[in-house]
This record gives C-alpha cells, sequence and structure tokens, in this order.
C-alpha cells in the first residue's frame, strides 16, 4: 500500500492490525499506524471486505448489506466532518472526502464490484 496517507513524512515504525469478523458475510480490519518517539497516531486504515469465501447465493444481500454498511459510515462522517469536499464516482468506484476543521482528511472509497469499502484517516500535509 502506498503511504499517500503521510504526506508530512512522519517517521512510521509502529503497526497495529485487528481483524473483525462482523457475520457471516463481512469482516473488517483496522490498521493504526504510529510514531513510536511520541506515541503518535498518524493514519487509521478501515477496510471492510467480503469473508474469505464468498457466498453467490448469498449475494445480494451482501450487496444491500454493504450499501448499508456504506451509508451508515457515510452519514457518520457528515454528521462529525461536514460536508464532503470532492467526489470522484465511476460505475465501479466511488471517493468522498472530507477535510474537518482540525486538518485531518478522511477518504471513504467503495469498490463496488469487490464489495470493499476503505476509510483512511490522516493529518493533512502541513503547510
Amino acid at each position: 500500500m502506498a503511504d499517500y496517507w503521510n504526506p508530512n513524512k512522519y517517521p512510521i515504525d509502529t503497526c497495529k492490525s485487528y481483524l473483525i469478523q462482523e457475520d457471516s458475510l463481512i469482516s473488517s480490519s483496522v490498521d493504526y499506524f504510529a510514531t513510536k518517539a511520541n506515541d503518535l497516531v498518524r493514519a487509521v486504515i478501515f477496510e471492510w471486505e467480503e469473508t474469505d469465501f464468498p457466498k453467490p447465493h448469498l449475494e445480494k444481500l451482501t450487496k444491500e448489506k454493504y450499501k448499508k454498511k456504506l451509508n451508515f459510515i457515510e452519514g457518520c462522517i457528515t454528521q462529525k466532518a461536514g460536508k464532503q469536499i470532492e467526489s470522484n464516482s465511476e460505475e465501479n468506484y466511488t471517493e468522498k472526502n472530507w477535510k474537518t476543521s482540525n486538518g485531518l482528511i478522511i477518504e471513504l472509497i467503495n469498490m463496488k464490484n469487490f464489495n470493499s469499502i476503505r476509510l483512511v484517516i490522516y493529518k493533512s500535509a502541513e503547510e
């Protein structure tokens, strides 16, 4: 994974990852990237994906669950961060970006053809 989420080139020497099996259709992971010297988290990446064994007979239900999950996440972000600053949508890909008043960038990426959602939070480049 490229380190675009580290525009300030902070030293990253700690990564903690957690995998969560939400149910039989969706698993999620959380990665925390940090600088050990000052114990600061520099970026957090959340991902929701289909479980290891996609279930073709549950494809419609899976798509509905992902749509609900995406709408829930987007609603929470909008409630906390306000209106999005950027949006890019293609047939099988959507990306929406927010910037908070304290300089955090929030990216919400949906790869529709893979039932994959990624949420990336990091500090914008210092000016």
